[in-house]
């Protein structure tokens, strides 16, 4: 009678952890993770006017070939256009939190639609991607990528 209480035992274990083996394992492909842009625009940035975030999905070679007028037309796609991330409007002297999905393959470019564009209108960021970054946009129209702002800067700006 122990050796049917020990089979049944050991039954049941083997039963639930199919089950838990099964049940923990997903559908389908686990989406990219977000990520998060800490926005710190100066009063003066774009001659105190707004301007658009815009965020791709691209390639080292692709990203460099583009130029500003490209990105543009790129901004509001009258068509699907899988590469593009998000574009957001960014006013002067107000921080922001911009979070995102990350592309699946692709690195991401990042670009700023000035009226008139400095040298570094756009930035290339590179996978692995972190869980966020600062984006500073100076009064110059030029845009710096950064690590992540720090404990206060997040408890004070954004």
């Amino acid at each position: 009678m122990t050796h049917r209480l020990t089979r049944r035992i050991y039954w049941i274990a083997g039963c639930l952890f199919t089950t838990l083996m099964f049940g923990c394992s997903s559908d389908g492909v686990e989406p990219p993770p977000p990520v998060k842009f800490y926005i710190n625009p100066s009063l003066e940035t774009n001659n105190s006017r707004m301007v658009y975030l815009i965020v791709r999905g691209v390639k080292e070679k692709d990203f460099l070939d583009q130029t500003y007028n490209f990105i543009a037309g790129k901004a509001f796609p009258t068509t699907d256009d899988p590469t593009l991330l998000g574009v957001y409007p960014v006013y002067p002297g107000e921080t922001q939190i911009v979070k995102l999905t990350t592309p699946a393959k692709d690195d991401m470019g990042i670009y700023l639609m000035f009226t008139q564009p400095g040298k570094s209108w756009k930035s290339f960021v590179e996978r692995p991607f972190e869980d966020s970054y600062t984006i500073e946009l100076p009064s110059d129209n030029t845009v710096t990528i950064g690590p992540e702002p720090g404990f206060f800067d997040r408890l004070f700006h954004y």
